[in-house]
């Protein structure tokens, strides 16, 4: 007696995976959680330097609004830093792609590197290649965060706060003047990009790391605080009045042209 086996169920092809990592994500890390990061990794790097010059222009407008931000906070002459602006712009505008794809591959090694020492402290065992899989998927997040942003920017035009007007959280309803120095870094972990990226990290270490639901929601929600500390820090000592920031915690463009200038007031 002969029998026929059941045909085999097709694999769904990358593309679906960048479709899935916002619609369907438990289904994605089930059937990712083994495989090579390299494609995510490199197309994301892709895309995101795709978007990035895609919106050049947009990308020039902010870049030279965070310098006059930046002037203001610093008491100098805004209208001279403006009049100079152009030519530096220029030429950091074009190299932006290339700081895009180093953004990227920093904060989802920094991402990873989180989740995996979080996860031995409450006993989640996983490896670092796994974690980098994680938070390059979840970075995805942060790549429609710099569309996003790119968007925003120029429905606003010339004349754009960069730390209102990009903001999709709180900074946005805020007096940024009235607030402590030290409390628009923690803010930014609180847009809404940031919380779905943070959101990403907890499924992925539920589902490739096998944590617990309580487990993966210490691991993301620590990671998700953790990456405000460098920016807290730096707010509160008075260091670094024109760090890049992006609202999910990795990505480039307008979302990465917005300064921090929490370090100093206009006096």
């Amino acid at each position: 007696m002969s029998t026929t086996d059941a045909p085999a169920e097709p694999k769904a092809s990358r593309w679906e995976d960048y479709v899935d990592v916002f619609f369907s994500p438990v289904e994605l890390f089930a059937r990712r959680a083994n495989d090579s990061v390299k494609p995510a990794f490199w197309t994301l790097v892709v895309l995101g330097a795709i978007a990035y010059y895609a919106f050049l222009p947009i990308n020039q407008m902010v870049m030279r609004a965070a310098m006059v931000a930046a002037a203001q906070a610093r008491g100098t002459d805004a209208a001279a830093v403006e009049a100079a602006a152009g030519g530096i712009v220029r030429i950091m505008s074009y190299a932006g792609g290339i700081m895009v794809a180093l953004s990227f591959a920093f904060t989802i090694a920094a991402a990873a590197l989180l989740l995996v020492l979080i996860g031995r402290m409450i006993e989640v065992k996983g490896s670092f290649r796994q974690a980098f899989l994680i938070a390059t998927f979840a970075a995805f997040v942060a790549l429609l965060a710099q569309v996003a942003a790119s968007v925003n920017a120029m429905i606003v035009g010339e004349g754009l706060n960069p730390l209102r007007d990009l903001s999709f959280g709180p900074l946005r309803f805020l007096d940024y003047e009235a607030l402590p120095k030290a409390l628009p870094p923690l803010l930014r972990r609180f847009e809404i990009f940031a919380i779905w990226q943070a959101v990403l990290w907890g499924i992925g270490t539920h589902v490739v790391l096998k944590a617990t639901k309580a487990q993966a929601a210490i691991a993301a929600i620590g990671t998700s605080l953790l990456f405000a500390l460098p920016g807290v820090i730096s707010a509160a000592f008075g260091f670094g009045q024109q760090a890049a920031r992006c609202p999910a915690g990795a990505g480039g463009g307008a979302a990465a042209a917005r300064p921090d200038i929490s370090a100093e007031r206009p006096r």
